[in-house]
């Protein structure tokens, strides 16, 4: 898990490009506090140099110190910075190099990277280190691009291919690690994170002024590859790129995965679920791998749960016992606080706990920091609850967590999913079916049975106005998930663009603050692959949500396997911002300087309700921190 930058100028390197290279990396060393290095390469001739930046290793070889530098027809810069999570020693440093020539410079985890490198070694390969990124780099020249198919884990990948004059770019299946691209006249910048890329390009930067509007009328951010600047882009999630640097920009970006769509049949549920539990277990394990201790985070609702369970299980057959690091946030008295179940299983199983109370905590300089670690606006203070937890974790022994990230978006957890299902009973006819559903899903939820029926009606209604032709305002992305037919299909885009890609920003960069490897087994793409192929009464059954993830865990507390609410990751947000409420006007009021909220008048006053002036007041810090980047 580390940091990844990769700078091309057409004509070659100047430089102020590797000064700003290394101040880039510099922005990101809480990415990386471990080491940083610096390869610059020449893609015509191969010939290559190492830069000694003021965090590279001292026992790491290079060929020229940052401070006498001048370029020698380089025109290609690939930066690192590593939290070191496999290896510990300078084995790992990269940019990594191979015999070959080849250039690695990689953020993430190859999961299964032990079994790939057994599967060399039986090609003839031969391995001088422990880490997953010398396999990754074998497996490049076993395999070229195909590589890509065998991979279990998550990755942003800069790879120069020495023979071909290439670069490899690609992100795991899923959008776990993200990366970016600035595409600025004869300059190609890739990094980690917007801010990084800010270091290098600076005032070329224009606003998107779509992506600003989606974001302050609708909450809609990451919906697309665009950003909030109209040159940088997130590079698209289970996608590569294999490409001569000057011709990435015309040359296409290739799916390497895609969801399969084809419904499996399976003799029962118990038969699916039986299923889905060796391929969590298998997950869980293959994420357990670590140099470094691992913890998790626990909420006490069912994903969560079902992780720290399964791991007990796993470390029990190994002869493991000891407690498992667990962090959680609660708020004593508020809505939204979960403690209860947290202690149930803490009573239950034993773990080393440790909780944080996130509004207790709360500061606007804190809040402010928390803003600039996240590159791009955010939605609710529930990311400020992670970012709590995340703080906690890092001030811990722990640098790698396990993360229950994925199981709602898998297996229908959302509340808009039971109505979106009960959409597709409808317009398939099955009203039978549709009013069974409302029964057992208002019952269950305890909301009134004719309040369900009038989400889903007016469901009904909008899709059969889109389909009659109607323009749904907001991102394209709004559309296609309002027309989506099927439970299925809404699950899709959930994962792809309307939810998933927002909360894997917040899980990275909140986790990545503090220098912490967020893990996600339940996004292994097996278990991805599972879940989009299953019967929608599978997932949503006599009104239970992720009725499959129920029957998989039966050693889970009852009181959690089959509790009725769900809250996510819940917090007091209207009581939060109204004891904060003049320090969220007064970033609010920022955008309103910078003439985003045109119909509003200077004079008059800004009226809305918790949720949007937290949004403004998101935006608002952006766009002072994007003024003075």
């Amino acid at each position: 898990m580390c940091g990844i930058l990769g700078i091309y100028r057409k004509g070659g390197l100047r430089p102020d490009d590797i000064r700003m290279g290394a101040s880039a990396l510099d922005r990101m060393r809480h990415r990386g506090p471990d080491g940083a290095g610096m390869s610059l390469v020449n893609v015509e001739t191969g010939d290559q140099r190492r830069v000694r930046l003021k965090d590279t290793p001292q026992e790491v070889p290079t060929d020229v110190p940052l401070s006498d530098f001048e370029p020698c027809g380089e025109d290609l810069l690939l930066g690192h910075r590593r939290l070191s999570i496999f290896d510990l020693s300078s084995n790992g440093h990269q940019p990594m190099s191979d015999s070959q020539g080849n250039q690695v410079s990689f953020n993430g985890e190859i999961y299964n990277f032990l079994e790939i490198r057994n599967e060399l070694q039986e090609k003839g390969e031969k391995f001088h280190t422990g880490t997953d990124t010398e396999v990754l780099l074998a497996a490049y020249r076993t395999w070229g691009p195909d590589c890509l198919q065998k991979f279990n884990g998550m990755w942003a990948i800069l790879l120069y291919d020495a023979a071909d004059k290439r670069l490899l770019v690609s992100v795991d299946r899923i959008g776990e690690k993200q990366l970016y691209v600035c595409q600025s006249g004869d300059l190609l910048v890739f990094a980690s994170e917007i801010k990084a890329i800010e270091k290098v390009v600076g005032d070329q930067l224009t606003l998107n002024q779509s992506s600003l509007q989606n974001f302050l009328a609708f909450g809609s951010i990451d919906v697309s590859e665009a950003t909030l600047w109209n040159e940088i882009r997130r590079f698209p999630a289970g996608h590569f790129a294999c490409a001569h640097p000057a011709e990435f920009a015309s040359d296409p970006i290739l799916p390497y995965w895609q969801i399969p769509l084809e419904v499996k049949r399976y003799h029962s549920v118990q038969e699916a679920a039986d299923t889905l539990r060796s391929l969590l277990d298998d997950s869980i394990r293959l994420r357990m791998r670590s140099d470094v201790p691992w913890g998790t985070t626990l909420s006490g609702g069912l994903d969560s749960s079902s992780i720290i369970y399964a791991a007990k299980s796993i470390r029990n057959k190994e002869g493991v016992h000891s407690p498992i690091h667990t962090f959680t946030a609660v708020f004593p008295g508020q809505k939204g606080d979960e403690s209860s179940f947290v202690k149930l299983i803490e009573g239950d199983i034993g773990t080393h706990a440790r909780y944080v109370n996130p509004l207790n905590e709360f500061s606007m300089a804190d809040f402010e920091r928390f803003l600039d670690h996240q590159d791009l606006p955010v939605v609710s203070t529930s990311m400020y609850a992670q970012w709590s937890v995340m703080k906690l974790v890092g001030a811990s022994e722990v640098k790698v967590l396990l993360d229950g990230q994925g199981g709602d978006e898998l297996f229908g957890g959302y509340h808009h999913h039971a109505y979106k299902l009960g959409r597709a009973l409808l317009l398939s006819g099955k009203i039978r079916a549709f009013n069974r559903l409302v029964e057992e899903f208002s019952s269950l939820k305890g909301i009134p049975a004719a309040t369900v029926r009038k989400y889903v009606w007016d469901d009904v209604k909008l899709y059969l106005r889109m389909k009659a032709g109607y323009q749904l305002p907001g991102p394209p992305e709004a559309t296609a998930w309002n027309k989506a037919l099927s439970l299925q299909s809404v699950l899709i885009q959930d994962l792809k663009s309307w939810v998933m890609p927002m909360l894997l920003r917040y899980e990275d960069r909140n986790s990545m603050a503090f220098s912490v490897e967020a893990r996600l087994p339940f996004l292994d793409y097996r278990i991805v692959e599972f879940a989009m192929q299953l019967p929608d009464h599978y997932k949503i059954h006599e009104g239970w949500q992720k009725y499959i993830l129920r029957l998989a865990m039966p050693e889970l507390p009852e009181a959690i396997r089959w509790r009725k609410d769900k809250k996510g990751f819940t917090t007091p947000h209207e009581e939060w911002i109204q004891l904060h409420k003049k320090e969220f006007l007064a970033l609010a009021d920022v955008v309103r300087q910078h003439g985003i909220l045109s119909p509003i008048k200077p004079s008059e006053p800004i009226r809305m309700n918790e949720s949007q002036l937290f949004r403004m007041a998101s935006l608002g810090f952006w766009l002072q921190k994007s003024a003075r980047a």
